[in-house]
């Protein structure tokens, strides 16, 4: 997790770097089992599955053959595997190294203090804050980092998109979502279900919004005010009264996950400081089966961060 801890040091970098391409040279060695298998005809593929030999490989060769469709020739498969780390996964390294090292400059809080630099995962948890001015101005903070980058940033997406859309065209796919679908196992069917619903919800969204603008009392419901609270701002928290909510909720569900929750404060498994760039978000990153993952959060002291 260190390139995702530290982005700003070259050193991580390079790291993350040779990782990838150590990563790559052993997919590109392994790239003709996946080829291969996709070859086998489809029933005795079937039969294959059944094997117990194979019962803990079952998934990975269900979703194998799931792209059999859209997989190219050997040749082709290679070229692009080797290719993406200067490609499509530079464009997002860069992304995220340029997310991660902004600064937003807060405006002084009206009551004798100075401006303030905090990092873009600071500004965005004040968009929660009680205080309007305060979100406001992390709104404004926000904007105005983004600002300094975005013709670079804008570059990354456009390029992003036409990679995304010249694989599509590459490998034959019929519609933009499908490399999507593929990855996360799931039928537009079901993608299409969820936006009819999302489509056909949007009139109790626009009543929400109607009534929190009432319950604020404004007469016009800015962005920044979009996760105000509507009512008392909720109290801090500090990481060692964090620690003692997870453990307490764990063990009313689980018992033996609160034990295992424990291990990650315990052993300092749990990354949750706030650095200049640190990664944003939160994610679990794990490793090797025998081995166990790290936590990465920005805690920022409220009650939001302890539920994340």
């Amino acid at each position: 997790t260190t390139p995702s801890a530290d982005t700003a040091t070259p050193r991580h970098g390079a790291l993350l770097q040779s990782a990838r391409e150590k990563h790559t040279a052993a997919a590109e060695h392994l790239l003709f089992f996946t080829l291969e298998w996709q070859r086998v005809p489809p029933e005795r593929a079937a039969a294959l599955l059944t094997e117990p030999a194979l019962a803990r490989h079952r998934h990975w060769l269900e979703v194998a053959r799931e792209s059999t469709p859209y997989t190219l020739a050997e040749a082709e498969e290679r070229i692009l595997a080797v290719k993406a780390n200067t490609g499509s996964e530079a464009f997002q390294r860069l992304f995220d190294e340029l997310i991660n090292a902004l600064r937003c400059t807060l405006a002084p809080d009206g009551n004798g203090g100075e401006a303030r630099e905090v990092s873009l995962e600071e500004a965005l948890s004040g968009l929660y804050h009680a205080d309007r001015a305060h979100r406001r101005s992390c709104a404004e903070a926000i904007t105005a980092a983004l600002r300094t980058q975005q013709r670079t940033l804008t570059l990354v997406f456009n390029t992003l998109v036409q990679d995304h859309a010249d694989d599509d065209r590459l490998r034959k796919r019929p519609h933009m979502m499908l490399a999507r679908n593929l990855s996360n196992e799931i039928e537009q069917a079901s993608v299409d279900a969820l936006l009819a619903a999302c489509d056909a919800g949007m009139p109790l969204v626009a009543r929400y919004y109607r009534l929190k603008r009432r319950l604020l009392g404004l007469e016009r419901l800015a962005d920044y005010d979009r996760y105000a609270p509507v009512s008392a701002a909720l109290p801090d928290c500090s990481f060692a009264e964090a620690r003692a909510l997870v453990l307490e909720a764990y063990a009313d569900f689980c018992p033996r996950m609160a034990e295992i929750a424990r291990q990650f404060f315990d052993g300092r498994w749990v990354d949750a400081e706030l650095r200049p760039g640190k990664r944003g978000g939160g994610f679990s990153a794990g490793t090797l089966a025998e081995l166990h993952p790290y936590i990465l959060v920005n805690y920022t002291d409220n009650l939001r961060d302890v539920m994340t």
